[in-house]
C-alpha cells in the first residue's frame, strides 16, 4: 500500500494499486473521520475504512490515533474522494454536527489520477 495523508491531496498512481488515506485525530475529544463523498467506483473502490488505529487502545483525551481507508484503483481517470470529520456527531453514518461543533468538524478531498 502507498500511503497518503491530508497534506498529500493530489495523488497519481497506476491501475490495479491499492493505497491508504490516513487521517489523524482523537475519538475521545469527538473527531470521528468517514468517507462523504465516495469515487467513482469504475476509476477506484473503497476496500475498508473508518477503523482508526490503535482499533481500541486509544490514550486519554488529546492522544491521536489514525483512521485509516484503504482503497483499489480500478481503471484510468480522475475521481475525488471526500472525507468528513463529524465532530461529536455520535455513530449515525448519516449525523451532522450539532451548531455549536460545526467549526471543529471539516471536510478534506482527496483528487485521485489513476494512470494505465
Amino acid at each position: 500500500y502507498t500511503t497518503f495523508r491530508r497534506d498529500h491531496q493530489e495523488i497519481t498512481i497506476g491501475a490495479g494499486e491499492q493505497f491508504l488515506i490516513e487521517m489523524d485525530g482523537d475519538p475521545q475529544l469527538g473527531d470521528d473521520w468517514r468517507v462523504f463523498t465516495t469515487p467513482v467506483p469504475s476509476i477506484t473502490w473503497l476496500m475498508s475504512g473508518s477503523g482508526y488505529d490503535p482499533p481500541a487502545t486509544y490514550g486519554p483525551g488529546g492522544t491521536p490515533v489514525l483512521w485509516r481507508f484503504s482503497f483499489e484503483t480500478v481503471a484510468r481517470g480522475t475521481t475525488e474522494i471526500e472525507l468528513f470529520n463529524c465532530f461529536r456527531c455520535g455513530a449515525d453514518q448519516f449525523a451532522t454536527p450539532a451548531p455549536q461543533y460545526e467549526e471543529q468538524s471539516e471536510h478534506v478531498t482527496f483528487t485521485v489520477t489513476v494512470t494505465p
